[in-house]
């Protein structure tokens, strides 16, 4: 068991990212209370709770008065596990077994049912001594008890008994509408809270809090979790302070010469660069095109797609001659199809990490940021978490390309809710000028903390040799105001061909 000094031992929830949040665990041979509404996951983290005693070697006890223990295997085995070695004391009394004359007893049985339920509990602790116990839900003995102030010195009995025992237990409780001061929250180690919101559209979203614990630091936030097959997730808040900062190194570069020039030779170390313009003027590709000359030097990236599907990115870069399918198949470049409205941002942000550090990831491509900050509109602080985001990669010495579309081919006003173009460190815009044969991509550096930058428009070529960048011709003039027209006669064309 991990241990902060000679006396305090932690003891692991069973959720690794639970443990990470308390640095460990839970301080051992204490009371805790897992609070939360209905559905929200409290006897599925019980559970895991209970059986990361049992992998421990510990004896464990589980008392349960709101389900049957033959609920609870069953529960246990949608999510593949195996209660084996955990003590079940069932205490819901069978259907069959109950005298229609006695229901009034179970809102007024202080002398009757309440004590001889206590005395239950009391004698499995006893007879087992447990190690680790929960008790699945104290909100059913505080319908025993009726009274609330019972209810109280009931929860402090029972705490005084285990402490003694040096028993580590999880009391299982549903969030009512009690006064505050005579709530058991006080009483108690550590609280745990659990809370669900509905979202208009997409799944709902999940959020923990660690309320309270004593002897350790904690972070005072929610942090996002899940529900899944297997037990409950919890993705702990991304904090980039708490990340060493690494060495920084050579420019990335992207293998345009004429690129590469205008950026002073690339893309800094640790920065974080936009693409923002229409569609169609070639953002993603440029994005691709750095990952590629990021696997020719041996380096792994990650594209994560929001809006585009992998195969068409593929066959666009293979006609391009960028050998896409080369480099996937030898893993320098990892691509992610990511549904948004399946992931909340704490989630989003703790799936990179954990591929950052698992990958030993160079650069990081957000394609489609306008389609994950348009399937959270409910989310009111996108904006933190993805500089939160950007800061810890940026520590991490990663390069980061984020993808921003605009609403329209001829607007200058970004499709996003945020305005990206503060947090990245370069900014590229892309837009389009007419000419007598169509649209040209044109590309034009507008901000560059990293170093030198010429603010220079640059045509972009989109060729089966591959990408290319040359210089704009002198009479393209309003870049900044979307659609350009270039003279006719000095695009290669007539006048009567003219658009």
């Amino acid at each position: 068991m991990p241990s902060t000094d000679n006396s305090l031992v932690l003891v692991s929830t069973g959720i690794p990212g639970l443990d990470e949040i308390l640095g460990g665990g839970i301080p051992q041979g204490h009371l805790y209370v897992l609070e939360g509404m209905t559905g929200t996951g409290k006897t599925t983290l019980a559970m895991q709770f209970a059986l990361a005693g049992i992998r421990a070697g510990e004896r464990v006890l589980y008392v349960t008065l709101a389900e049957t223990e033959r609920d609870l295997h069953k529960m246990a085995k949608a999510h593949g596990w195996n209660l084996d070695g955990v003590n079940i004391l069932e205490m819901v009394l069978p259907q069959e077994q109950r005298d229609p004359q006695q229901d009034y007893n179970l809102f007024y049985p202080a002398e009757v049912e309440l004590g001889e339920r206590t005395q239950r509990i009391q004698e499995a602790v006893e007879r087992i001594n447990p190690q680790r116990l929960v008790l699945d839900s104290l909100t059913s003995l505080r319908l025993l008890a009726a009274d609330p102030l019972r209810h109280r010195r009931q929860v402090e009995t029972l705490r005084l008994f285990l402490e003694a025992r040096g028993t580590t237990a999880l009391l299982v409780d549903e969030l009512l509408e009690i006064p505050q001061e005579i709530q058991p929250r006080s009483l108690v180690h550590g609280l745990f809270s659990l809370e669900e919101t509905m979202l208009e559209y997409g799944r709902s979203r999940q959020r923990l809090r660690v309320t309270k614990i004593r002897d350790i630091p904690h972070p005072r936030t929610w942090h996002d979790y899940r529900i899944r097959t297997g037990g409950v997730e919890v993705y702990p808040h991304l904090v980039s302070a708490e990340h060493q900062q690494q060495p920084i190194g050579e420019p990335a570069a992207s293998e345009l010469a004429d690129l590469d020039a205008l950026l002073g030779g690339g893309l800094g170390r640790g920065s974080s660069t936009l693409l923002l313009g229409p569609a169609g003027t070639g953002k993603s590709t440029l994005a691709l095109q750095y990952a590629v000359a990021a696997a020719r030097r041996g380096e792994k990236s990650l594209i994560c797609l929001f809006d585009e599907q992998r195969h068409s990115l593929v066959a666009r870069g293979e006609s391009l001659g960028l050998k896409v399918r080369d480099h996937l198949a030898d893993g320098l470049i990892l691509i992610r199809q990511i549904d948004p409205n399946d992931l909340s941002p704490g989630q989003f942000a703790h799936s990179i990490r954990q591929q950052l550090e698992q990958e030993e990831l160079k650069l990081v491509v957000f394609d489609g940021v306008s389609g994950y900050m348009n399937a959270m509109p409910e989310q009111r602080f996108l904006a933190l978490h993805f500089h939160e985001l950007l800061s810890y990669l940026a520590r991490q010495g990663v390069v980061t390309l984020m993808v921003m579309g605009e609403s329209s081919l001829v607007s200058t006003e970004s499709a996003s809710r945020i305005d990206l173009t503060t947090l990245a460190d370069t900014v590229l815009l892309l837009r389009f000028a007419t000419t007598g044969q169509g649209l040209q991509p044109l590309l034009c550096p507008i901000k560059h903390r990293c170093g030198p930058l010429e603010r220079r428009p640059h045509e972009l070529h989109f060729d089966a040799p591959g990408l290319s960048l040359g210089p704009a011709r002198p009479e393209v003039q309003d870049l900044f105001q979307g659609l350009v027209r270039l003279p006719e006669t000095l695009s290669g064309a007539s006048n009567d061909s003219g658009p």
